[in-house]
C-alpha cells in the first residue's frame, strides 16, 4: 500500500472522524476478547477504514484492490467476497438490477448475453437466481463474466421488476391494445430491439426510441422512466 498517500488522507480528516476510525479498528481486536478475531475480520475492517478515508472507493473492483493493496487477484476477490458477506445492508435484488444496467452487456450473437459481474458474491447470487427461474447456470459462468441465455435474461428482468411497476406497464400497454399483456413478453421485445430485431409493433417503437445499448434500456425498465417513453410514443401516434 502507499503509506504516504494514506497519511495524507488521514491528515485531511477531522478529529471526530479519526476517533471513529481508530475505534473501529480497535473494536475488532476486542471482539470477543483481544486477539481472538480471525485475520480476515481485521482485514475487512481495515478495508472499511481505507474506504472511509478515500484510499479505496466504495465501489472499488478487484483491479483497484490489486493496484492499491498490492495483493493477488485471488486475494482481491476473496476480500470482496468476505466484505459482501458481512454487509448487512446489502440489497441483493437492487445489486442485481445495478449489474443488469451495465452498458457493457453484450449480445454474443448465439443466443446469449455476456454480463460482467465483478463482485464474486453477486456472481454466486446471480447463479442461484438463474437456477431458481428454471435455467442452467453451471458451465455458463466463468470468472467475472456471466453468460446468460436470452430467455434467462428476460425471466430475470421480469422477476426483478416490482409488482407495482409491472401493473403500471401492463395497464399502459393494455390501454393501447397491446396483444400479449405479459411483462416478460414486453421485456423480451424491448431487449431484442435494442440488440438486433423485434417482432411486434409496440416493441419496435419502444425499442427504437429508448436506447442503443442493452444496459440503458434495462435501466429505463428498472427506474420507471420507460413508462414515460411509452407515453411519449403513444402521444406521437395521436
Amino acid at each position: 500500500m502507499n503509506i504516504e498517500e494514506i497519511n495524507d488522507l488521514l491528515k485531511k480528516q477531522d478529529k471526530a472522524t479519526l476517533v471513529n476510525l481508530v475505534s473501529l479498528l480497535i473494536s475488532k481486536h476486542s471482539s470477543p476478547v483481544f486477539g481472538a478475531a480471525k485475520q480476515i475480520e481485521h482485514e475487512v475492517v481495515a478495508l472499511k477504514v481505507l474506504k472511509e478515508i478515500g484510499y479505496l472507493s466504495f465501489d472499488a473492483d478487484e483491479y483497484d484492490y490489486i493496484e492499491k493493496l498490492k495483493v493477488t487477484k485471488a486475494k482481491a476477490r476473496n476480500l470482496m467476497y468476505q466484505e459482501s458477506l458481512r454487509n448487512e445492508t446489502l440489497d441483493i435484488n437492487q445489486e442485481l438490477k445495478h449489474i443488469l444496467q451495465n452498458p457493457t452487456i453484450q449480445d454474443d450473437g448465439k443466443g446469449f448475453y455476456l454480463i460482467e459481474v465483478v463482485n464474486p458474491l453477486m456472481m454466486d447470487k446471480l447463479r442461484k437466481k438463474i437456477r431458481q427461474l428454471g435455467y442452467i447456470s453451471d458451465g455458463t459462468f466463468s470468472g467475472s463474466l456471466a453468460k446468460v441465455s436470452k430467455k434467462a435474461l428476460y425471466s430475470l428482468v421480469d422477476d426483478l421488476i416490482d409488482e407495482e411497476q409491472k401493473k403500471e406497464i401492463m395497464d399502459k400497454l393494455k390501454a393501447q391494445g397491446y396483444s400479449d399483456a405479459t411483462v416478460e413478453s414486453f421485456v423480451k421485445s424491448a431487449i431484442i430491439k435494442i440488440s438486433s430485431k423485434v417482432a411486434d409493433d409496440v416493441g419496435e417503437e419502444v425499442g427504437e426510441k429508448i436506447a442503443d445499448n442493452i444496459g440503458s434500456g434495462l435501466k429505463m425498465i428498472f427506474d420507471g422512466t420507460l413508462l414515460e417513453k411509452i407515453d411519449n410514443i403513444f402521444k406521437e401516434r395521436e
